[in-house]
């Protein structure tokens, strides 16, 4: 089962909010305009600012790996709004120095590409509310329920298998990616691999999750082969996931830079 985190928001007097984030307390507070007294950042643009900082944390750790200096490096984050001053579009910068080299330049767009939050935002979760124990969930899901109803609307359900269907008949357009010969690792561990339920089903996103972190792990620990061996496992329970082939051409791109 997937593990939950409990963050316990609490209220300060005024328009002031206080998040506890594990040993830690994150204040916000709004705007004079708005009836606050700006002593904290808005709950708004702090949740721009955990966007920017998880891609430049996703930015260092590749620094780290690399043994590059982060000196003249910055992200610098933009965002635009509609008329209901509500983000449409947010665009990450990355700048480094006159002489930094091309190939660190797209692995670091990679990395940024396959940060967790960047990719939640790709992935949004569902966002349910309860109020004295009665589950409300988001507005937003009965509307599309009522939607996918109607004469002659094609449901959700019926657009994913639409999109499965197309993707196994282009299947034997896409080139196969090269087979390697790999050395046993030590890290690859079989035995902590999730167990299939009852029904003898995989709990695919638990697993998933699970491939991809230990990846992460091990490429901290620079044992690429079992990042590798992780990541691939990770791509067979999800093909068409993005992030996962981002990481597995970052590996490419090690690999030819150590050989």
């Amino acid at each position: 089962m997937a593990a939950t985190e409990t963050i316990r928001i609490s209220f300060r007097g005024g328009k002031k909010v206080r998040a506890q984030v594990g040993s830690f307390d994150v204040d916000t507070d709004r705007e004079p305009r708005l009836g606050g007294t700006s002593s904290a950042p808005d709950p708004e643009d702090l949740f721009l600012a955990a966007v920017g900082t998880a891609a430049a944390s996703s930015v260092l750790d590749y620094l780290d790996e690399q043994e590059i200096s982060w000196e003249g490096i910055e992200v610098i984050q933009r965002c635009e709004h509609d008329r209901n001053d509500h983000p449409t579009n947010i665009a990450l910068q990355i700048h480094v120095p006159a002489n930094f080299p091309e190939h660190n330049m797209r692995a670091m767009r990679r990395v940024v590409e396959g940060c967790h939050v960047c990719q939640a935002l790709q992935r949004p979760p569902k966002v349910s509310v309860m109020a004295g124990g009665a589950e409300v969930t988001s507005v937003a899901e009965p509307e599309r329920a009522r939607r996918s109803s109607e004469p002659g609307r094609t449901s959700t359900r019926d657009w994913k298998a639409i999109a499965a269907a197309n993707a196994a008949a282009n299947a034997g357009d896409r080139p196969a990616r090269p087979q390697r010969q790999r050395r046993p690792s030590a890290a690859w561990d079989r035995d902590n691999e999730p167990k299939t339920d009852r029904a003898g089903s995989w709990n695919g996103s638990v697993r998933l999750s699970m491939l991809v972190n230990k990846g992460f792990d091990c490429m901290r620990k620079k044992d690429y082969t079992a990042a590798r061996e992780y990541w691939e496992k990770a791509k067979e329970l999800d093909p068409d996931n993005r992030a996962i082939e981002l990481n597995l051409s970052r590996l490419d791109d090690l690999e030819q830079r150590n050989a």
